[in-house]
């Protein structure tokens, strides 16, 4: 199996924990798995092993928002080259890279499997702040044109995976046929780290973080903030 996926461990993210995860617990169950991705840091080796999964990152490297396109021709001749390690593709965040991997999946006979990590990736919405900020408008007729035949390649996908009802309804909105292509798997949690903390076990770590008795820490916007409670 090959995971597909804009950036990888040691990038850290939600995307990122999630694909590492799954990947992770496909070799637990016997499977082999390979993972596709994009060099994100020049310091990253092109070829790395993490236990028995094997990451490939392709150029361009840097962190420049843009280049993160760059990575839809990459992974073509890439997904070629290594067509003997797999036998289905799964993107995880489709927005743009989706393409690539739909085209050489029937190229190829490889199965191919999209799965959202966000809300607007098929519809477009996704693209919207991005647009802004560069002074492109998401009701243009370019755009409109170029998501359209976006979604006409995407549409050829052997399945999507939806994380929310939402998703799932945003498929069959696009179009995605028949209904029985989307299928609704909604991202785990593991309870081994999320889960409600005894009151002792809140004084011990209280007391490890420097804190008072009865103050918690709170993240918030990336920023560690403080309150009493």
């Amino acid at each position: 199996m090959c995971i597909f996926t804009e950036t990888y461990f040691p990038i850290v993210g939600g995307g990122e924990t999630q694909a590492r995860l799954l990947a992770e617990g496909l070799v637990a169950r016997g499977f082999a798995v390979i993972v596709v991705t994009r060099r994100s840091d020049p310091s990253m080796a092109p070829v790395e092993r993490y236990g028995d999964i094997t990451v490939y990152r392709l150029p361009p490297s840097g962190r420049q928002h843009l280049k993160k396109w760059g990575l839809l021709l990459s992974s073509i001749p890439a997904l070629f080259r290594l067509r003997r390690d797999y036998d289905l593709i799964l993107v995880s965040g489709f927005r743009v890279i989706g393409v690539a991997a739909v085209l050489m999946g029937k190229l190829l006979h490889k199965k191919c499997l999209l799965k959202a990590d966000n809300n607007g990736e098929m519809s477009g919405e996704f693209f919207r702040g991005g647009l802004e900020k560069a002074g492109w408008s998401a009701n243009s007729p370019v755009f409109k044109i170029a998501l359209k035949l976006r979604n006409h390649l995407l549409r050829g996908a052997d399945a999507f995976i939806a994380i929310s009802s939402q998703i799932a309804a945003e498929f069959s909105a696009s179009g995605v046929q028949p209904s029985a292509k989307i299928h609704c798997i909604p991202n785990s949690v593991d309870t081994a780290v999320f889960r409600p903390v005894a009151h002792q076990e809140k004084i011990a770590l209280r007391r490890k973080l420097g804190l008072p008795p009865k103050e918690m820490l709170v993240i918030y916007t990336g920023r560690l903030v403080s309150y009493k409670g």
